[in-house]
């Protein structure tokens, strides 16, 4: 998830977002942990990783009331979710909700750029752990993915390039 400017800006932004969310649509409506979902990966990208841990278990809660533990949406919060795990050093909870996120990604092969962001998170959080060979191969298959759908200079090809060379975010 990386620190970017353009995590910044999403953040600097997102609880304006959830709170107009929150006005202007009902409480059970899709946008409301969309939203959050995204708001909780963007802090995850700034540093923020208390609080994008809450947001982000909110998100799942929320999405939960709505859509079943096999849809893309819980993937994209369990992909942040282990992300935020992995920066706090909790491989072990890190591990298990990115296999859950990325077991919906390998049924949903259609969602490429989430499938690719899936592998390389749970990569680093294998390699961390010590698993170097499924790691390095779940970084490889990321870059890949990316490769294949964005092109070599696109910037999540080459921070999954970067962390299979070695990068640990």
């Amino acid at each position: 998830l990386g620190k970017t400017a353009a995590s910044t800006t999403i953040t600097r932004f997102g609880a304006a977002a959830v709170t107009g969310a929150a006005r202007d649509f009902p409480a059970d409506h899709v946008v409301q942990p969309a939203y959050k979902t995204t708001w909780g990966r963007a802090l995850a990208g700034t540093g923020q990783l208390d609080r994008a841990r809450t947001i982000l278990l909110d998100a799942l809660v929320d999405f939960r009331r709505f859509r079943p533990d096999t849809h893309t949406d819980l993937a994209g919060v369990r992909l942040g979710l282990g992300a935020v795990y992995r920066m706090q050093g909790q491989l072990r909870e890190s591990e298990r909700i990115l296999r859950e996120a990325r077991a919906v990604m390998l049924a949903n092969p259609r969602q490429q750029s989430m499938s690719a962001g899936t592998a390389g998170e749970l990569g680093l959080t294998l390699r961390a752990i010590g698993n170097r060979p499924e790691g390095e191969a779940l970084l490889a298959e990321s870059h890949t993915g990316f490769k294949t759908l964005l092109g070599d200079a696109h910037p999540y090809t080459r921070r999954a390039l970067a962390r299979l060379n070695g990068a640990t975010n």
